[in-house]
């Protein structure tokens, strides 16, 4: 993806001192090192800007008020400055927004820990519709959309991927509608059913880089949790 957008971009006119690559961490460590050179490739790590969001530094971040449902929206200013706005991301079902991607690259991903804390408190976390493959009525997808509208997104590029890491779709344009195509797209490789609920389910957290922290490990098993027996 990064390859092809930044050809892109440069073919247009834009000198390649004007881009900035932002790593999108949430409330996560920095990627560094060897780390960075795994996500973006060697070359783009050489010759590109490429800094990381810092989520618990308050100063690098613009205030843009309260959303609807009062969490206050605090934005990567490096972001927020920047006359063109591009995202790029995964989308897979998520434990909490439904699905990754689209929206999810600007909150969390380049909030500060005053939104997050809030946007990942039990008022949207407690609601029943806040839960894996679920859009309509989720709190956490509809709040998160706002804050993103709001913030300003010109354009995404999300992927899908297969249990090799390998891409099966691509979705580009309109940050809504080019993530709810790949949704869709999603829904129906990534969904199934069972008749009734079982014993016991073998479950894992979908492998590298996932398995690396625990702290991803829980998405094994809340993703079994809809099929298993109580207790």
């Amino acid at each position: 993806i990064l390859q092809a957008l930044l050809e892109t971009l440069e073919e247009a006119g834009l000198a390649r001192e004007q881009i900035l690559i932002l790593v999108a961490t949430g409330l996560h460590r920095p990627n560094e090192g060897d780390e960075l050179v795994e996500l973006v490739g060697q070359e783009i790590a050489d010759q590109y800007r490429i800094e990381n969001h810092h989520g618990q530094v308050l100063a690098e971040h613009t205030f843009l008020g309260d959303s609807p449902r009062g969490v206050p929206i605090w934005i990567d200013s490096r972001y927020v400055e920047a006359d063109l706005k591009i995202t790029t991301g995964l989308i897979e079902p998520h434990l909490m927004a439904g699905f990754s991607g689209g929206r999810k690259l600007v909150c969390p991903g380049i909030a500060a820990l005053e939104t997050i804390k809030v946007w990942h408190g039990p008022q949207f976390l407690e609601d029943p519709r806040a839960d894996c493959g679920i859009l309509e009525g989720n709190p956490v997808h509809e709040e998160n959309t706002w804050i993103a509208r709001h913030t300003g997104c010109d354009f995404i590029v999300n992927v899908v991927i297969d249990s090799q890491r390998r891409p099966l779709a691509f979705v580009a344009g309109d940050m809504e509608q080019a993530f709810l195509e790949g949704v869709d797209f999603c829904r129906d490789v990534v969904t199934d059913t069972v008749e009734e609920p079982v014993d016991i389910v073998v479950t894992s957290c979908a492998g590298y880089p996932l398995d690396t922290t625990f702290y991803q490990a829980v998405k094994g098993l809340t993703g079994a949790l809809p099929v298993v027996k109580e207790g």
